[in-house]
């Protein structure tokens, strides 16, 4: 078979090859590059056309690179990453100035603050403004980018991006679960007190779709916001039920410990309130595209 020159093959078809050898997943790598299953595929086989090779291993689950997919997923992956850095470099001189932005409370503590040192190291002329709300209301303030959670509100002039959806399980600490108290049912946690980060109804969500049958909202500590239901899990004051965006490095970590595998999706998404494209500076732009990358990556549990 006669190979085609890598010049020849569009750089998208290399970014849906990136993506997959990344995830071993197809569906997974069709959402991150919101097209479909099939698109994704069909991508995979023509490469693996013009190459004359196998890049995949698909009589296993997940999917396994094979020793060509290997070479070139190494090779592509180092690609992408001088690209990232020299239109960093570019875009640099448009990346200076102030820039404000608002994030979800819980959020800003446990993703966006911790990852304020890229975002400086990516843009160090730029003079971050951070402030926090769950969702906006109004424009009032100076804003350049929102990250949300809640029930997306339009506002005239602005786009709504949906980022992620997070499930909700719950959670406790290894010195909770040292006490001895046998865990091995849902019904079981209701001997626990309960830490609520709102009215019960995350709680009572996740007990009713568990099959546990309440006749009110179960009791307990009602602490109002999610960071300070985990911070009462990880002083063993009781059971949090946590969004597992949140929660994410706690339960990585083991300093929280997940009772089971059953979950509630949230009921609304992550989103990213931003103006309108054309009407965008550059530097708010590109710290849009960067937001969206880290925060899709951190979503991948």
């Amino acid at each position: 078979m006669t190979k085609r020159r890598l010049t020849d093959i569009p750089l998208n078809t290399f970014r849906f090859f990136e993506a997959v050898a990344r995830h071993l997943h197809l569906k997974n790598a069709a959402e991150e590059l919101c097209v479909t299953y099939s698109a994704v595929s069909h991508q995979i086989r023509s490469l693996e056309r013009v190459l004359g090779v196998t890049l995949f291993n698909r009589t296993t689950k997940p999917l396994t690179l094979t020793r060509e997919g290997v070479r070139l997923y190494k090779t592509i992956s180092a690609v992408f990453d001088d690209l990232d850095r020299v239109t960093a470099d570019l875009v640099d001189t448009e990346t200076a100035g102030e820039m404000h932005i608002s994030c979800a409370p819980s959020l800003a503590l446990t993703w966006l603050v911790p990852a304020l040192g890229q975002l400086v190291e990516e843009y160090p002329h730029l003079q971050l403004h951070l402030t926090t709300a769950a969702q906006l209301t109004s424009l009032e303030q100076k804003l350049d980018l929102a990250i949300c959670y809640g029930e997306p509100k339009e506002l005239p002039g602005w786009r709504i991006v949906t980022v992620a959806y997070a499930n909700l399980f719950p959670v406790a600490s290894p010195s909770l679960l040292a006490t001895g108290q046998e865990i091995t049912a849902p019904e079981d946690l209701l001997r626990f007190t309960l830490l609520h980060e709102d009215d019960g109804t995350f709680w009572t969500r996740w007990f009713t779709s568990a099959g546990v049958q309440l006749s009110a909202t179960p009791p307990g500590l009602f602490l109002s916001k999610a960071h300070l239901a985990m911070t009462g899990a990880l002083e063993g004051y009781g059971v949090a039920i946590i969004d597992s965006i949140l929660g994410k490095n706690d339960v990585q970590s083991g300093r929280l410990v997940r009772l089971f595998e059953h979950v509630v999706p949230m009921p609304y998404p992550y989103y990213l309130v931003a103006p309108a494209e054309g009407k965008m500076a550059p530097a708010a732009k590109a710290l849009e595209n960067m937001v969206q990358t880290a925060f899709k990556k951190w979503c991948q549990l």
